[in-house]
């Protein structure tokens, strides 16, 4: 199954590999009832900016590939880094479900 990793760091000081990493190896260990590895990486959509922007380059990205169903799952290290308005991270959340998409922190 494709997977999307969304990772966000604040300024372009700051470094996602934590998060990144993190999440690799999450996805690299998940498995199905009979042991086997099944997710796969779409790609890795990374966005250096405020959490409180709504509008930001690779969650925009990310969510018009959500809307051309090309993954099943998105994965994030911790909520916040979807965002910092608690409406917006629920509109997001919302849209993934009624795309069929899981959302995995």
């Amino acid at each position: 199954m494709k997977v999307a990793i969304y990772a966000r760091v604040s300024t372009i000081d700051q470094h996602p590999e934590n998060q990144i990493n993190a999440l690799r190896e999450y996805i690299a260990h998940h498995t199905d009832d009979k042991g086997n590895h099944d997710w796969e990486i779409y790609d890795e959509y990374i966005d250096y900016i405020t959490g409180s922007k709504r509008s930001r380059t690779h969650l925009n990205r990310l969510m018009e590939d959500a809307r051309r169903h090309t993954f099943k799952t998105v994965v994030i290290w911790k909520v916040d880094r979807l965002g910092r308005s608690v409406q917006h991270m629920l509109q997001i959340v919302e849209e993934w479900k009624n795309l069929g998409i899981d959302f995995v922190v």
